[in-house]
């Protein structure tokens, strides 16, 4: 029965990984400064569908403009992140479904325990 319990908790966690990754937007982030000054700058390409269409670049800056190869790059590996999620997500459901129809109820041993006493015990 832990196992069971196991591969749900694992069904439910592939599933939230497969929803974060189609609802979360795509950064950019890199460092830049001087000598003494070290600044991280985030740049913001927009969900995986949209830059996938090219219509990301219609309201972006013109800093994004040339990263935007970088940008068509990482929509791609998100979509081939869900991708192979959805594929493990699917494998996993079959087999908790497989697994769920092969449990079977625990049989009472007392019949059995009467027995060993009376062979024990003359």
């Amino acid at each position: 029965m832990k196992k069971f319990k196991y591969l749900i908790v694992t069904n439910l966690t592939i599933f939230l990984f497969i929803m974060y990754n189609i609802f979360s937007k795509i950064y950019i982030e890199f460092k830049g400064g001087t000598i003494n000054f070290l600044r991280t700058y985030k740049v913001e390409c927009g969900y995986a569908n949209s830059v996938l269409d090219n219509t990301y670049l219609e309201t972006a800056s013109k800093n994004l403009s040339m990263l935007s190869d970088l940008c068509m790059n990482l929509a791609r590996l998100r979509v081939l992140n869900i991708v192979l999620l959805s594929i493990l997500l699917l494998s996993t459901s079959l087999y908790t479904y497989i697994s769920y129809k092969k449990i079977e109820a625990f049989k009472p041993i007392d019949d059995l325990l009467r027995i060993l006493k009376k062979r024990n015990y003359p």
